[in-house]
């Protein structure tokens, strides 16, 4: 299987690795694992392309753009570290400025252990019951207004 995770609820940890040829099936069946569980949306997420390669049309983005911004809107979703690949394609760039709009922390690297670090140090709001605010980890409560989070281009690059 291209796209495999994990689920580590001690930890409230989901690790995804990608590695092949990656396609919308794959990614849409790891969200409908993440997104129909209660309280997995708002854990922790590693997303680890460095071995992947997205096989997606730009329908195939924005289908699953579509569900990702579904998820954000029903419920909180927690912090995302993205490994990228080395190489990056423009499908890849879309799906990460769908993920990077969500209201939640979101940080791309290009190194795991840095990843894993960034990720960790974080807090989920499952365990705080708060909402993430913005794109810096500014925590506030759930009912307070929300600014949108930056583009991948504003996204740190770690």
């Amino acid at each position: 299987m291209p796209l495999h995770w994990t689920i580590d609820s001690r930890l409230q940890l989901v690790t995804a690795v990608a590695e092949g040829d990656v396609s919308k099936g794959d990614v849409e069946a790891y969200l409908a694992v993440v997104n129909g569980s209660p309280n997995i949306p708002e854990w922790r997420k590693l997303f680890d392309a460095r071995f992947g390669r997205l096989d997606f049309s730009a329908e195939d983005v924005n289908y699953l753009g579509a569900i990702i911004r579904a998820a954000d809107i029903v419920r909180t979703v927690g912090p995302l570290a993205f490994v990228t690949p080395e190489s990056e394609t423009p499908q890849l760039g879309r799906l990460l400025g769908f993920f990077a709009a969500a209201r939640r922390p979101m940080r791309i690297f290009r190194d795991i252990a840095r990843a894993q670090k960034w990720l960790l140090s974080t807090t989920c709001e499952a365990s705080l019951g708060l909402h993430v605010h913005d794109h810096q980890g500014t925590l506030g409560p759930r009912a307070t207004s929300r600014a949108r989070s930056p583009s991948v281009r504003q996204a740190r690059r770690l």
